[in-house]
């Protein structure tokens, strides 16, 4: 993911997060003065921990580290170069091949 689309990720996530704080900072001085009850209070807190715009932030973060991926995906294949997780494969790959290689070259017996 770029550096570019982080900060911005970070920044909304950021964003929402003080909003949470300031929005639980305000009701807190209204149930100190009484004019919102306790319960009342940790309803609306609650609310806004589930709310759209929340979830919207998440989503879009997913989205966008999901079309990250898939750019530098493209990246490392125009360039022609590998994954680990490919490089791995392979390895697994050729370990089998030479075990089996290795079980057929076993002397056989003659009758």
């Amino acid at each position: 993911m770029s550096n570019e689309l982080k900060r911005i990720l970070l920044a909304a996530a950021g964003a929402v997060g003080l909003a949470k704080d300031e929005a639980g900072k305000l009701l807190d001085r209204l149930v100190e003065r009484g004019e919102v009850a306790a319960d009342e209070a940790k309803a609306v807190m609650k609310k806004l921990q589930n709310s759209s715009a929340a979830k919207s932030v998440r989503v879009t973060a997913g989205r966008a580290q999901d079309a990250a991926g898939r750019a530098l995906d493209g990246v490392i294949d125009s360039l022609g170069l590998t994954t680990r997780a490919r490089v791995e494969t392979l390895e697994k790959e050729i370990a089998s091949l030479r075990a089996k290689l290795k079980s057929s070259k076993k002397p056989r017996t003659r009758p």
